[in-house]
């Protein structure tokens, strides 16, 4: 990557920034009296040491955006005018932003976008009802958000994301409205979890020929696959048609594979067109000697055969990645403040720098010795800091690619650890007080 291509995407961030600063009346609470005047923290400066936050508390954070000079803004300033600002700026500074990436690698001509969502716990406020997870009597609870994202799996580009309250986690929903805005959707492969099975979500795929590749529950209990009949094979790869009814209408589905839902639970079932047919396809996965994934999907085999369907939801884990590196490389973590408002600002600026990285270290190619017993790849977490650090006018290209490829890593394939399950709980708000 030539330094042009690294002074590219930083000048498309600066330009972002600017757009959103010459329309911030938009963007306050107060509008014609927020950032009217001169002052020594204006509005596109506020937006970027809220990019620039790390996982210090603020006055340090403060001091070294202002490379500790005497003359820079306290803390009290900071918190004024960051109550005046709407986190729709930093929400649509990353909208802006991401449609300047141009040159997205695809799979067989699809884009391959993993939806999935992360929980995020932050300070204690029982008031917020919409946030505050009761825990029981005579128990604390605690607080959190549910952020819903579309990532891109082979370019490592957030391309949406939606926010929503603890309490109204609503994984299926935020899909569909994140679906409705994205560009191309046709030419898009959404791969998910468990999480997204969904009759509702099915049908609006099926309907508006979006493809898809979730996994399922198995065949037992409430799930999309119960009181169907699948064969008994430990692995198997088939189109089916599968018809759901109003419960109120069992009897014209005698002799078929047939499945009975309420008319809630989709929009299509109505009392005048009261059954539809899924035609969809099922693919049974053995992991191991008694472990099996069940995926549903409407890609068709002739493309995309049974190795491929494999490889493609194996790539999901992609995702889960990114989540890790935005808490903890990035600090998602580590809040400035008690707000939600405040906290939506700093998710979506942790998104931002994740794509900036992103777009940076995409051009950057390693050269593979064919003599190295394994590929290797960039070290991310390290690119994160260095490209904070370029985004902070502390380097410049060619030392920002330099010491990208310094940091690299080998590719081990087939790695598998077990899942260490352990509880969550709030951070500490008390070591960013001083």
């Amino acid at each position: 990557m030539n330094k042009h291509s690294t002074a590219k995407v930083k000048a498309n961030l600066s330009q972002s920034i600017e757009k959103i600063n010459s329309a911030k009346k938009m963007y306050v609470q107060q509008p014609g009296k927020d950032f009217t005047r001169k002052q020594k923290l204006p509005f596109d400066e506020m937006i970027r040491i809220i990019l620039s936050m790390e996982g210090n508390s603020l006055p340090q954070e403060l001091m070294k955006f202002f490379e500790y000079s005497p003359v820079s803004a306290t803390s009290s300033a900071f918190c004024q005018q960051r109550s005046k600002l709407k986190y729709d700026a930093f929400h649509d500074l990353f909208v802006d932003f991401t449609s300047t990436f141009h040159s997205p690698k695809t799979y067989k001509g699809y884009r391959l976008l993993a939806a999935d969502g992360s929980e995020i716990y932050i300070p204690r406020n029982e008031s917020d009802t919409d946030t505050y997870i009761n825990n029981g009597t005579d128990k604390k609870g605690w607080n959190k958000l549910h952020l819903n994202a579309l990532y891109d799996l082979q370019n490592r580009i957030f391309t949406d994301a939606i926010i929503t309250p603890g309490k109204k986690v609503a994984e299926q929903t935020s899909l569909l409205t994140m679906i409705q805005t994205l560009q191309n959707k046709h030419k898009s492969i959404i791969i998910a979890d468990r999480g997204y099975e969904s009759y509702q979500l099915f049908y609006d795929f099926i309907e508006q020929d979006i493809p898809f590749l979730i996994r399922i529950k198995s065949e037992k209990g409430n799930s999309f696959l119960s009181s169907v009949s699948l064969p008994s094979t430990n692995d198997f790869d088939i189109q089916m048609s599968i018809r759901v009814a109003s419960r109120n209408n069992r009897s014209s589905l005698k002799g078929i594979e047939k499945k009975f839902v309420d008319p809630k639970t989709l929009s299509c079932i109505t009392p005048e067109n009261n059954i539809y047919v899924y035609k969809v396809r099922i693919i049974k996965i053995q992991l191991s000697d008694n472990n099996y994934e069940y995926l549903l999907s409407n890609l068709p085999d002739t493309t995309f055969p049974t190795k491929d369907i494999k490889e493609l939801y194996n790539m999901r884990w992609g995702i889960e990645t990114a989540f890790r590196e935005l808490k903890y490389a990035l600090g998602l973590l580590n809040f400035h403040s008690k707000k939600v408002e405040s906290i939506k600002q700093e998710i979506f600026a942790k998104l931002i720098m994740y794509n900036f990285c992103s777009m940076i270290t995409s051009h950057i190619i390693i050269t593979q010795c064919p003599t190295n017993k394994h590929i290797y790849q960039l070290n991310f977490t390290r690119a994160l800091d260095i490209c904070k650090q370029y985004f902070l006018h502390k380097m410049y290209p060619p030392n920002v690619e330099a010491c990208i490829m310094k940091h690299i890593l080998p590719v081990r394939k087939g790695r598998s650890y077990s899942r260490k399950m352990q509880k969550n709980k709030p951070m500490s708000f008390l070591y960013r007080v001083s």
